[in-house]
Order: C-alpha cells, then sequence, then structure tokens
C-alpha cells in the first residue's frame, strides 16, 4: 500500500509538473495570442462568374469593407493571385491548412492561364475571365510581374508534387517556360557596365536589378526541391542561383560606419525595400552552396543598415547619389508592408541559418509596424478584419482603404513571425502611444 501512496504521489507531482511547464510555455507564446487571419483576404478571393473556376484577388477594399471598384486595367492582377497563391501554400505548409490548398490551386490555374506561349505574361484579367494587358505594361518584356508569377509557379510545383502530381507538372513546365528569359540575362555573366560613376553587374535582369534577382533566388530555391527536375534542370537552377546572388553581393554599398552601412542597392545606385529581399537571398544561397561571403553579406546590412532603419522609423526608397551629397534625402513614403516585410524575412532566415536568435528578435520588433509602431502611430494591419491599409503617406495619415497587396504582404511576414517563438515574442509587447486594434 505504502509503494502505491509513493507512485501515486510521483505520478501526480510529475503530472502537475508538465502542467505547469506547459503554462509557464502558453504564458511565454503571449498566451495564444494570434493575428494572423484569413478572413480578410478570403473576401477578396472573387470568381468572374458563378461556377466559374477562374479565381482572382480583387484589388481593394473601401474603408467600409466592400468591395472597391475594379482598377481600369481588370477585375484583378497577375501580382496579387502570384501573392495569395504562395500566402496560401505557405499557410498550409506551417499551419496544415486544408482549406487553402484548394485556394491556392484556383489561383494557380489563373496564373496558368496568363501565362503566354513565349514565356511571358498577361498582367490583367477582365470581368469575364479574359487576360488582358494594361495601357502600360510592356507585352514584350519580362519584367516584376513574371518574377513574383515564377516564385507563385515554383511554391506551387513543390507544394502540389505529393497532392496533385499531374497539376505540379503543369506548373513545372510553366516555371521553365519562363525560365528562358532569365538565361537571357545569364548570358551577361561576369560583364559589368559603368554609370554615375559606379559598376554594376550586367547580369542581373534589367541589368542590375539586385530587388528582382533576390525574388528569383528565393522562387529557384522552392523549385530546386522538386523531383520533377531532371538532371540538366537542377544544375540549371543551383548555378543561376550563384550567379545571381553574386550580383546581388556587387550591389551592396557602404560599410559597417558608412552610409548607407551595407545595404544592397535596387537598381543602380537606387534602394528601397519593396521586394528586395537581398538579405534572405544571400543566406539561403550561403548556406546552399557553402558560401560564407553571401552569409557575411547578408549580415553586414542586418547588423547595421537594419538597426538605422529601425532608427529613423523606416523609409521607402533613397537615390545613393543625392544621399552622398546630403544624408537626410530620404524619401520617407510612402511606406507599405511590402516595404517591411523583406526586412523581416531576411532577419528571420539569417537567424535560421547562423543560429543567431537576435536576427528572429530583430524581425519581431520590425513587426511592430503592422501594429502601430510607425511614423503614424497607427495599426496598419487590422486584426478583427484580416486586412492591412493601403500604405502610411505622412507622419498622420492612414489610408482608409485596405488593398490586397498590402494584405498578402502583411499576412505573410505575421504568419512567419508568429511561426517564431523569438521573433513572436518581440512582436507581441506592449506598445504605448499609437491607435491599434487588438485581438
Amino acid at each position: 500500500m505504502a509503494n502505491r501512496i509513493i507512485r501515486f504521489r510521483f505520478t501526480l507531482v510529475f503530472a502537475l509538473t508538465i502542467f505547469f511547464i506547459g503554462c509557464g510555455n502558453n504564458a511565454n507564446q503571449n498566451s495564444g495570442i494570434q493575428y494572423f487571419k484569413l478572413d480578410g483576404l478570403n473576401r477578396l478571393l472573387q470568381t468572374v462568374a458563378s461556377g466559374s473556376r477562374t479565381a482572382y484577388i480583387h484589388s481593394a477594399l473601401t474603408k467600409d469593407g466592400q468591395l472597391a471598384p475594379p482598377n481600369e486595367c481588370g477585375v484583378g492582377s497577375l501580382e496579387d493571385f502570384s501573392g495569395a497563391a504562395r500566402l496560401y501554400l505557405r499557410c498550409v505548409e506551417i499551419r496544415s491548412d486544408s482549406s487553402s490548398w484548394r485556394k491556392a490551386q484556383r489561383l494557380l490555374q489563373t496564373v496558368l492561364s496568363l501565362q503566354k506561349p513565349d514565356g511571358l505574361f498577361f498582367n490583367w484579367i477582365n470581368a469575364t475571365g479574359q487576360p488582358v494587358l494594361c495601357n502600360h505594361d510592356n507585352a514584350n518584356s519580362f519584367g516584376y510581374p513574371e518574377v513574383r508569377a515564377l516564385w507563385a509557379l515554383a511554391a506551387g510545383a513543390k507544394n502540389f508534387e505529393q497532392r496533385d502530381r499531374a497539376f505540379a507538372q503543369k506548373l513545372h513546365a510553366a516555371f521553365w517556360r519562363s525560365f528562358a528569359h532569365v538565361d537571357s540575362c545569364l548570358r551577361h555573366y561576369g560583364k559589368f557596365y559603368e554609370k554615375d560613376g559606379r559598376r554594376f553587374p550586367q547580369w542581373l535582369p534589367f541589368r542590375s536589378g539586385a530587388d528582382a534577382a533576390s525574388v528569383l533566388i528565393l522562387a529557384f530555391d522552392a523549385i530546386s526541391k522538386s523531383s520533377l527536375n531532371d538532371l540538366q534542370q537542377t544544375p540549371r537552377l543551383e548555378q543561376a542561383m550563384q550567379q545571381l546572388a553574386e550580383g546581388i553581393q556587387k550591389m551592396q554599398a557602404g560599410e559597417a560606419e558608412q552610409f548607407p552601412f551595407g545595404a544592397h542597392l535596387a537598381f543602380e545606385t537606387y534602394w528601397h525595400s519593396w521586394d528586395n529581399f537581398a538579405m534572405q537571398a544571400l543566406a539561403i544561397a550561403g548556406e546552399k552552396f557553402n558560401r560564407q561571403d553571401f552569409i557575411e553579406s547578408a549580415m553586414l546590412e542586418a547588423d547595421h543598415f537594419v538597426p538605422y532603419l529601425q532608427e529613423i522609423q523606416f523609409a521607402h526608397r533613397f537615390n545613393l547619389l543625392e544621399t552622398q551629397k546630403n544624408p537626410n534625402r530620404l524619401d520617407y513614403f510612402p511606406q507599405t508592408a511590402a516595404d517591411i516585410r523583406p526586412l523581416i524575412a531576411g532577419l528571420l532566415e539569417l537567424s535560421r541559418v547562423t543560429g543567431n536568435r537576435r536576427y528572429a528578435r530583430r524581425a519581431g520588433e520590425i513587426a511592430r509596424w503592422f501594429r502601430g509602431e510607425n511614423k503614424a502611430h497607427e495599426a496598419i494591419y487590422i486584426e478583427k478584419l484580416g486586412l492591412a491599409r493601403e500604405f502610411i503617406q505622412g507622419h498622420n495619415y492612414v489610408t482608409p482603404t485596405f488593398s490586397a497587396a498590402a494584405t498578402v504582404e502583411a499576412l505573410l511576414a505575421i504568419l512567419e513571425v508568429e511561426n517564431n517563438s523569438d521573433a513572436r515574442s518581440e512582436f507581441y509587447v506592449k506598445i504605448e502611444n499609437v491607435l491599434e486594434e487588438k485581438p
């Protein structure tokens, strides 16, 4: 009997210990608080007609939550379809959200329908679901919409490989149809051109488009994991990733103590943050190819330029030629979710690759921009709606409308932050003197 009592007491103490440890962990994880919600994006997911398989993302909602009038170019854009498809796929990867499979597949089918035989894309669909080009679109040029579409195709091919192989094969074939346009850039590998007293790599998209090159590296990394690649395709991807990473590295400017403190310029002498995933791309390429120089290039920006951006509460862009004459010649506005997410993604990737948790914590700090720790002191992402406002235009002005592009970028950032315990703990720190919609 005494032994039974002892065993019972031990079991009870052990169970209570585990219970309270679990509660303690939950407290550290902010008691289950969760900002990430797909409700708003799901409202923007539309079909062109009842029973139609053509899905698209409506570009915006009014401040009252109603669908805004369509853009003059069409009812939905390739860039919004591509971004939303990647978001739904990432939600599947992180949260095993089965309902997101179908949404991602429908959007990817629309992306496929916009591809032309030469691998370029129509950038819009009209109200009947037909592909269209807007007046300012270049019908014969490989541009930013194509780069983002490639990323979506790559992510889709990787994720649908086991679930729907026939569909994955369609995505894979479409990806390689467009890859020829990347080859046309890389044939200039090793060549440079000079402008405004600086030397630029000529083998990146648009000659020195390091921002587009960074997105391509993320796309190539996704599809390089696919078993659908043949014996020639995988080496082509790996060679392209290394060459693009070397080009991005050449776009780094400044030093630890010299402006712009290791920032990777986006194009020629211009820096901007939107779609500039240089830190993330270099961290991935550095790990994949055992290139410590790539990782150190990303770390220089993360350790010196990113803290500078935090100190000034972020900027939209600058021209290095102007800032060399006057360091204050920065364009602070507009500030968008697309300006902030690449910083978060890069820091989280560096944290994973280097094992240094300070990068993840800094990512969580930066993510508080969405909650109102920004120049307008107002939340950009409204948690109860699952929607993000379009941009900050000034110290006291945030647009009242919600846009699909901003919502996708905000949700992608918040999803990754909430999936990392270090970033999450910083994200949910209480902030003062802001207009915030709290969960």
